[in-house]
């Protein structure tokens, strides 16, 4: 509904200029709640909405993001998901 009735140059400056705060929370927002439903589970849905929103507000900044990047983005969630595991089977275990 955003993208249809809201021009991108009247958002870009909310809150801070260039940032395109409305589009980037309802993106984060929609991706999250996707993804927590299909993941089934809403810590996964946070890491995975968190890396797809930072994707996305490179790009709308004119940040180049190639494959070593998203490798790396994608590098940095998944160790931070293995270690949360490997943390919460370690306190089931005591």
């Amino acid at each position: 509904m955003i993208l249809a009735s809201v021009s991108p140059k009247e958002i870009a400056d909310v809150p801070l200029p260039n940032t395109y705060g409305p589009f980037l929370g309802m993106c984060f927002l929609a991706s999250f709640f996707l993804l927590g439903y299909l993941l089934r589970s809403a810590r996964r849905g946070v890491f995975a909405a968190l890396a797809i929103s930072l994707l996305i507000f490179f790009r709308l900044q004119h940040v180049v993001v190639g494959k070593y990047e998203v490798i790396g983005l994608l590098g940095f969630f998944s160790i931070l998901e293995i270690f949360i595991l490997i943390r919460k089977n370690k306190q089931n275990m005591t």
